[in-house]
């Protein structure tokens, strides 16, 4: 390779000593200079051929031997750095600390928030799904109900005070109707405020959130 680049230089043959082939005497290859000589390289056998190459005759004799050194003659090392720049690790060290500092508080922060988000949502969930069942219970029930009675002895039904204003205790127009009628308008009614308290549960970190989303990305150069 060194001969079809390098024919016509210095320590080569005419490059027509090769050959006169396109493949050989039109080659574009570059010859390999030597940029202490301005000289092309030689063959690696030209360089394998020099007689340093073969001193010392055992390699036993490259070994370093035992001596003496002494470290009083040689020349003191020159400084030449300044040292590190103290105000760039200072500034370095600062944005590092505070780095740390926002990261311990963003982890804690996040599964607290995380934590009271879940459950807020989850009692929500629970509070507004048991109220829509009290609401809507006329859709959602059999209309039967069980209450308690006081009887006598003899296995008469006491009816409760101011009964008597009714002409049955039973009945559509009866006693036990109207009572029933008042219990069933207070389990809606609080079931009404049941529902709105399960929504307002959410008020509280949905608004936390959107009042502090510009704070949640950390920012090195908004440290004072």
């Amino acid at each position: 390779l060194f001969q079809k680049a390098c024919c016509g230089k210095t320590n080569y043959d005419d490059c027509g000593t090769y050959g006169t082939d396109d493949g050989w005497y039109n080659s574009s290859w570059k010859c390999p200079i030597n940029d202490y000589s301005d000289k092309p390289f030689q063959t690696v056998g030209e360089y394998v051929a020099e007689a340093g190459c073969d001193e010392p005759s055992a390699w036993s004799d490259w070994d370093l031997k035992d001596a003496v050194f002494y470290c009083t003659d040689v020349p003191d090392c020159t400084i030449t750095c300044g040292g590190p720049n103290k105000d760039i690790i200072r500034t370095t060290t600062e944005q590092c600390g505070c780095m740390l500092e926002w990261l311990i508080h963003a982890v804690w922060v996040k599964f607290s928030l995380a934590a009271v988000i879940y459950i807020l949502m989850n009692v929500s969930r629970m509070l507004f799904t048991r109220a829509c069942c009290k609401v809507f219970w006329e859709h959602l029930s059999p209309k039967v109900f069980t209450y308690t009675a006081t009887c006598d002895e003899k296995g008469r039904v006491l009816a409760p005070e101011k009964a008597d204003q009714f002409h049955h205790f039973t009945g559509e127009d009866g006693a036990l109707k109207s009572e029933l009628d008042r219990t069933l308008a207070r389990y809606v009614e609080a079931a009404k405020w049941e529902v709105l308290f399960a929504a307002l549960l959410n008020v509280p970190w949905i608004v936390f959130l959107s009042l502090v989303d510009h704070t949640l990305t950390y920012d090195p150069n908004a440290q004072s």
